[in-house]
């Protein structure tokens, strides 16, 4: 499978689009934009389809590996097809993690990155 992160520019640096997509290992890159400057990234990283296991290492790679200025990381493991990878994913630890946020999206929980 490739991986993309998608970042988004400010109008004045726009090329060809909006976007600019690139080979990463990471998953899609995005940033948060207020007024003319760019907030800390955020990752989504779906792990659909994952077993339990691959997924864990799938996290733990993505968090060993992350950008110092990724604040936040949306793992999206689904919740039609059983509750294995989100229980996983509400037990899981890691010292870079400072808070997990359970949304209104049953499919999605928020891992908040500890500020280096």
């Amino acid at each position: 499978t490739q991986i993309f992160i998608e970042t988004k520019k400010r109008s004045s640096e726009r090329k060809n689009g909006e976007y600019q997509l690139l080979h990463s290992p990471l998953p899609k890159l995005h940033s948060k934009i207020r007024g003319d400057f760019f907030m800390s990234y955020f990752l989504d990283l779906d792990i659909h389809n994952h077993t339990v296991e691959s997924a864990r290492k799938l996290i733990t790679s993505t968090l060993k590996n992350l950008p110092p200025d990724v604040r936040e990381i949306n793992i999206i493991h689904g919740y039609h097809q059983g509750t294995a990878l989100r229980d996983m994913v509400k037990k899981y630890s890691n010292s870079k993690i400072e808070r997990k946020i359970l949304g209104l999206n049953q499919g999605i929980t928020t891992f908040i990155i500890k500020k280096i």
